[in-house]
Parts: C-alpha cells; structure tokens; sequence
C-alpha cells in the first residue's frame, strides 16, 4: 500500500490548531481504492494567566514609523508609543497584565497591529485559555509544546510514531506566528520507515477578543521539507477559523473549521468541522497541579475529490485533560477514536508537555 501524509492544523487552534489542536488532525490519503484515514491532530497551544509587571513606555521614533495607541487605565492616560521592532520585542519577551487587556474587535480592526500582546487572562467565570489536543485555538499563545502522537493503525495500515515541537508567539495584539517542526515520523512498516517530516508555518489574526470570547482567523502553509518514503514532502495550504469562549460556571466552548487543501492537487481536499466543551476545576490557589480541565472534542472530516464529490468522511471524538503542573507548565493529553462504521485507524494517542514564558 502506498501512503500519503498529509499534516494539518489545531486545535488548535486552529488548537490548534490545536491545537491544534496543534490543533487539527492529520489525515491519509491512500492509494485510489482504499480508505483514507485521519491521522491524530497535533497541539496547539496554552495561553499564559500569570500576572506580569506592565510594559514601560518606550522612547518614541519618528512619527512615521510609531503607533500611538489610546490612554490605558493603567499607564495613568497617558498613550504609549511603539515602533514596529518594540511591539515584536515586547510580544516575544515583555510580560503584560491581564488587567492591561482591553477589547479588540472589526470595529477597531486599525489597532493591535503596533501594540505588544497582553494576554487576556481566563474568562470571567474563571474558564482558562490553553491549547487541546483534537480542538482549535481561537486565541494567541506564547509558548514552546514539545509532543509525541503513537497512532494505532486498522485493516492492515503500520502503526506511527510521531515527535513534533511546536514554538507559538505572539507578533502583536493582532497577529501570532508559529512554527511545527516533525523532526520524528516512524512508520512500523516492512521496511520501516523513518525520517524529518513537512515544516508547518502558521499566521494568525485576531478579529475579536474580550475576556470572555476570542475569535481568530489565518493560514498553514505546509513546507515540503519530508521524503516521500513516510508520506511526506508536500506542498499544501489550510485556512482556518477559530473560536473560544467562557459559557459561565468554568465552562468553555471552542469551534472551528478549516480546509486542508494540496498545492499540488496529488491528493483531496480536507474539510474539517471541530467542536468541544470542557470545564476548569480550580484545584488550589499556588503549588504545584493547581488545576484540571478535563474535555471532549469532536472532528468531522470530509475528503473530496477534485470532482467535488465526498470521497470520504470521519468523525472522531477526542477525550482529554489538560492540567497546570507548575508555574507556565501544562501537560494536555488526548485519545482520538473514530466513530465512524469504517475506521481508518483504531486510536490515536498525544502528549504534550507546553513551557510558556
């Protein structure tokens, strides 16, 4: 059997997308005849609730290339400045307070794009922004997720082992970057099979966001840095929405949809449809293990030909929990299973250590 990889998004959050998922799924488009099978989404990404000092005021640069932005309760109504390089440097490096954190939406569309991030903190029933394996992101991130996915393979398809890292940061308070590096796929084949698999580049937006919903749009662009020998080495582009939001009583919902698409046209588009729900429970105030966000998360994936037609489709449910082991460390976990009558693979296992600074 020849095989096909072909790596999405998220949860993502889009996470990730994902997270991911890293946050989406991974999905195989086989030889024509047989069944393609989504393979397991990667991680996205967990947003950061500390409480950080507020950024100084920078020195202003020449009027063409600075930003002012609006008077800020915090900074005594007085508008801060920020070229294009400080708003990167204070994204990337700075630590903001969520109570700095003012609303962003179409109707201010002009801002952020010259202002440092401020992360928007938990919602307002105490429901915590963090990436999920198997659902999207809708809201930005600053942190490094290692990862590792063991997917069980059905009807005769090898098992495959698979270690990414994803890097995320924020560029401003409207745009965020990130990185998937596959630097392990194995395939339990005869003969196996192991190699570096297709880089992901991801590009973010946010549209809108207040304390309780965000809301963010963007692209993956998949590098064909794999070999062919794993299913790799493709060229492809998925855009995505994303949506997060606090329901109340520490409950959240996140939504999202994409379109995995091949540059190449050697293989079907991948619609994807993702849903979840999950619920905080605060543990203790400071320490170690703080809290638990056990979720649930459902996929639906639709494969189509060039001709249109549905060649395919999944659905899958993903149960996981996602906890605050220390100060900016999380570990997510996640089972993907397919419901569906004819199974592309049996169940998909991640883990994913996140590190925020």
């Amino acid at each position: 059997m020849s095989w096909r990889t072909i790596r999405r998004k998220s949860v993502a959050t889009l996470a990730s997308a994902m997270g991911v998922v890293l946050t989406g799924s991974t999905l195989y488009a086989q030889a024509p005849g047989s069944v393609p099978a989504p393979l397991p989404p990667g991680v996205p990404p967990a947003n950061s609730t500390l409480v950080q000092p507020a950024l100084p005021s920078a020195i202003p640069a020449p009027a063409a290339q600075v930003f002012q932005s609006a008077p800020c309760e915090n900074c005594g109504g007085v508008a801060q400045t920020y070229t294009l390089l400080e708003t990167i440097r204070g994204s990337i490096l700075d630590r903001r307070d969520p109570s700095e954190f003012t609303p962003l939406g179409l109707y201010n569309f002009g801002e952020g794009w010259l202002q440092p991030w401020i992360p928007a903190g938990p919602g307002s029933s105490g429901a915590l922004r963090g990436g999920w394996v198997g659902a999207p992101n809708g809201f930005f991130s600053r942190e490094f997720d290692p990862f590792y996915t063991y997917v069980h393979g059905a009807h005769g398809t090898p098992n495959e082992n698979l270690g990414s890292a994803i890097i995320f940061t924020p560029l401003s308070r409207r745009l965020e970057f990130s990185i998937v590096v596959p630097y392990a796929n194995s395939i339990n084949s005869d003969p196996h099979e192991s190699a570096f698999g297709d880089l992901q580049l991801r590009a973010r937006v946010m549209l809108y966001e207040t304390q309780d919903v965000s809301f963010a749009g963007g692209i993956m662009v998949e590098a064909p840095t794999g070999t062919a020998a794993i299913g790799q080495g493709q060229t492809a582009v998925d855009p995505f929405l994303a949506l997060w939001a606090d329901l109340g009583n520490a409950i959240q919902v996140r939504a999202g949809i994409d379109d995995f698409a091949p540059t190449d046209g050697s293989g079907p588009n991948v619609l994807t449809c993702s849903l979840a729900f999950g619920k905080t429970f605060k543990i203790k105030e400071c320490g170690y293990f703080q809290d638990v966000t056990p979720y649930l998360a459902s996929n639906v994936h639709e494969a189509f030909s060039h001709a249109g037609d549905t060649d395919h489709t999944v659905f899958s449910l993903t149960p996981g929990v996602r906890t605050t082991v220390a100060h900016n460390v999380w570990i997510i976990s996640g089972l993907e299973v397919p419901v569906t009558g004819d199974r592309p693979f049996n169940y998909a296992w991640t883990t994913v250590l996140s590190l925020g600074w």
